[in-house]
């Protein structure tokens, strides 16, 4: 199955620019400091041995690169967050690595649809939030598979439309009317904000999604719901 992002336009980097000072801060007040805990399921996903090489795309402010270096600490060799945003990466560079961990994180300026990195280079590869915002996420997620060795696993955290009605109609109701206000209040940038509740209502969820995952190569895919169904992570190997 092939989906690309009428949203965006190739254009995601520069409204990621436009919110970048006020992007972790608006995370925390709109998932009401959930986005943390959702965050911590990715990293706990990760299965744990010496040596791993991590890559991170749309890293963004770096959050889940470092929640995934604080969880797997010792055992990562090499950590790689990758994004079109400058601003949002120079925000990355400044945050304080994870006490337990060996490496320096690496930021790097790139798409997710052309990876600046060789075959079967990563162990493990995550993309939060991210992967609607990708103006073709196929061939996004067939570009993850390419850097990750054989037997590597990738994981996604992407926002959902809860599977309970009267969850999902209180859901909508916040994501379509009041999100965008606070949103566009705090960062300037309303339509940042009103695109959130647009692409996610747009991309698809649940075994849609898994269909793609299958038909980029990836094999046995599998999901969790999150929070009823406001977060999905995705599960899946080379």
């Amino acid at each position: 199955m092939k989906f690309t992002n009428e949203f965006m336009g190739g254009g995601s980097w520069l409204m990621f620019n436009r919110i970048s000072k006020t992007y972790d801060f608006l995370n925390g007040i709109l998932s009401f400091g959930i986005d943390r805990c959702w965050r911590k399921s990715l990293a706990e996903s990760i299965y744990a041995r010496p040596g791993l090489k991590i890559l991170d795309v749309a890293a963004g402010t770096g959050d889940q690169l470092l929640e995934n270096l604080k969880y797997l600490g010792a055992c990562v060799e090499r950590a790689v967050g990758v994004d079109p945003a400058e601003k949002m990466l120079a925000i990355a560079c400044r945050k304080t690595v994870p006490r337990n961990t060996l490496v320096t994180p690496e930021w790097v300026l790139g798409w997710a649809e052309e990876l600046p990195f060789e075959d079967n280079e990563f162990d493990v590869v995550s993309i939060t939030f991210g992967i609607r915002n990708t103006m073709d996420p196929y061939k996004s997620l067939c570009e993850m598979r390419r850097v990750l060795k054989n037997g590597g696993s990738i994981r996604i955290l992407e926002f959902s439309l809860p599977p309970f009605t009267f969850v999902r109609e209180l859901y909508l109701l916040y994501f379509r009317r009041v999100l965008p206000w606070i949103g566009g209040r705090f960062s300037g940038d309303y339509s940042a904000y009103l695109y959130l509740n647009q692409s996610v209502e747009s991309f698809p969820q649940g075994d849609e999604f898994l269909e793609m995952l299958r038909g980029c190569g990836f094999v046995q895919p599998r999901f969790r719901l999150l929070t009823m169904g406001i977060v999905t992570l995705y599960l899946a190997e080379k």
